[in-house]
């Protein structure tokens, strides 16, 4: 799913409130003590970047960092070009 804007708790039009309605089980999962860790993966047709979420068992952190780790290897994160101020004036 793209972005949404900012200032919405839910995509909109979705009919949702808010985020514990969008995200139910995102505060439950925390409670778990499972490693998480997020991974650039690419941007969408318009520009906006895209990430995924990599889980793993509890207590299991390296097991997380390594495939991340061995993603990022694989597929290199790309950043858009920001314009240097000092250049631009």
């Amino acid at each position: 799913m793209s972005p949404f804007a900012v200032n919405h708790e839910v995509p909109p039009r979705s009919g949702m409130r808010d985020w514990e309605e969008w995200a139910p089980f995102s505060y439950p999962f925390n409670l778990s003590q499972q490693p998480a860790a997020s991974v650039p993966c690419g941007f969408t047709d318009t520009g906006m970047p895209v990430g995924f979420q990599l889980a793993g068992g509890k207590f299991d952190d390296i097991r997380v960092l390594r495939a991340c780790n061995a993603f990022m290897q694989a597929y290199p994160p790309r950043f858009p070009t920001v314009p240097d101020p000092a250049r631009t004036g």
